[in-house]
């Protein structure tokens, strides 16, 4: 029997050319300005030339102030479109299917209405960019839902419950109420052939149970979100 990773898979609209994915792995290279550099470039290429299906790119930041380090590849600005587009480059080239995560690191405090607004739409502007640089689709990161987990404007939360590592564990109404809010503005503004992905598949199954349950007159919580 044909090995099943050999195997092309659809993917939306596209297809790959096997089952074989390489997820978003942050490599801190980048500068203060968030640009590509020549090692990325480099790094993408041989990982595409290593007969992948699908390359997701590392965990690049929205916004400035907000990312993992320094070191962190940005796309808070269209200045980072000419960078990030020789990595797409290198990766399509190769018959790869490449795609990107976009990222927004946690904001441990209550945010406003305002600040929430403003990340969303640093989220839908890298989303655009993305796409400008000649990327197939773009991971949604999940850890802004983090974001608003302290943010009584959304929704009333029992307290925090933490796991070993001593990361804080979101409910999935906090996941829920950032992708419907999140997403959503995402296929008004990009081309309906481009990809929205999600990390896992728990965030999509919240994302659906709150969707159906604003059908029903109990569904207070999916009434608030999308009452924001």
């Amino acid at each position: 029997m044909k090995d099943i990773l050999a195997q092309p898979i659809q993917i939306g609209h596209l297809q790959a050319k096997n089952r074989i994915l390489m997820p978003p792995m942050y490599r801190p290279w980048s500068s203060p300005s968030g640009k590509v550099l020549a090692r990325h470039v480099t790094h993408y290429q041989k990982r595409a030339e290593g007969g992948v299906g699908t390359i997701v790119v590392e965990t690049t930041a929205v916004r400035r102030n907000y990312r993992l380090s320094e070191a962190n590849i940005g796309i808070w600005a269209d200045e980072h479109i000419e960078g990030l587009s020789k990595i797409a480059r290198v990766i399509r080239s190769n018959n790869v299917l490449a795609f990107i995560q976009i990222n927004h690191t946690p904001v441990d405090r209550p945010l406003t209405s305002e600040e929430m607004a403003r990340i969303r739409d640093a989220f839908v502007a890298a989303a655009q960019r993305t796409q400008k640089a000649d990327f197939q689709g773009v991971e949604l990161h999940a850890a802004p839902s983090r974001a608003v987990a302290h943010s009584q404007t959304v929704f009333p939360l029992p307290p925090l419950k933490f796991r070993t590592s001593g990361f804080p564990q979101y409910g999935f109404k906090q996941q829920a109420w950032f992708h419907i809010n999140y997403s959503l503005p995402f296929r008004f503004t990009i081309a309906f052939d481009f990809l929205l992905c999600f990390p896992t598949l728990t965030t999509l199954i919240a994302l659906a149970i709150v969707v159906c349950l604003t059908c029903i007159s109990e569904a207070t919580c999916a009434q608030r979100c999308f009452a924001q």
